[in-house]
């Protein structure tokens, strides 16, 4: 993700990369860690100068970070798929920062009622009209189906508990991996 805007430290233009890293391998997994890296000469090298959460291992670990900035209020968003908590097998949660280097709390956007299902993979973008459009998997539903929420706010994206709208078209449905650009 090019940096848009100054933020903290870290100049426009600055390229981050957010990517999950875990402890251990195998059935001995202890953590997993959603870090960022810098890099200012276009991606030729990289530097890890921060941890946005850590959770457990393989079955309760953070994944699939998706950043997004907000021009309004000069903040840096990152969504992400979250199974650290123990009444959902996985929601969508999201932090976000001003400087790079201290985060929010955590703030749920998808936690389905049925604590079974397993949104996942985040990506959102900023559409023409001003309103931000979010996609993602839901495992657990047959054909992995990719859902979608829209709001005015990155900060608000409604019922939480509801999945929200599935991507259809003429009775056809996509599945799995999503990404959306505007």
């Amino acid at each position: 993700y090019a940096l848009p805007a100054d933020i903290g430290d870290f100049e426009k233009g600055t390229i981050i990369l957010a990517a999950t890293s875990i402890l251990g391998a195998g059935d001995n997994v202890s953590d997993s860690t959603i870090t960022l890296y810098s890099s200012t000469d276009l991606g030729k090298t990289f530097n890890a100068f921060c941890n946005v959460d850590k959770a457990g291992g393989i079955d309760w670990g953070v994944w699939e970070p998706y950043l997004i900035y907000e021009e309004e209020t000069g903040r840096l968003f990152c969504f992400y798929s979250d199974d650290s908590d123990p009444e959902h097998s996985q929601k969508l949660v999201y932090k976000y920062t001003t400087d790079l280097v201290n985060w929010s709390e955590k703030y749920e956007c998808v936690a389905c009622s049925d604590p079974d299902l397993r949104p996942g993979m985040p990506s959102v973008t900023k559409m023409g009209n001003g309103e931000y459009f979010m996609v993602y998997e839901i495992v657990g539903k047959d054909g992995v189906p990719v859902y979608y929420r829209k709001t005015t706010s990155l900060d608000d994206w409604g019922d939480v508990s509801g999945c929200g709208k599935v991507v259809s078209a003429t009775g056809k449905r996509l599945g799995s991996a999503p990404y959306v650009a505007w």
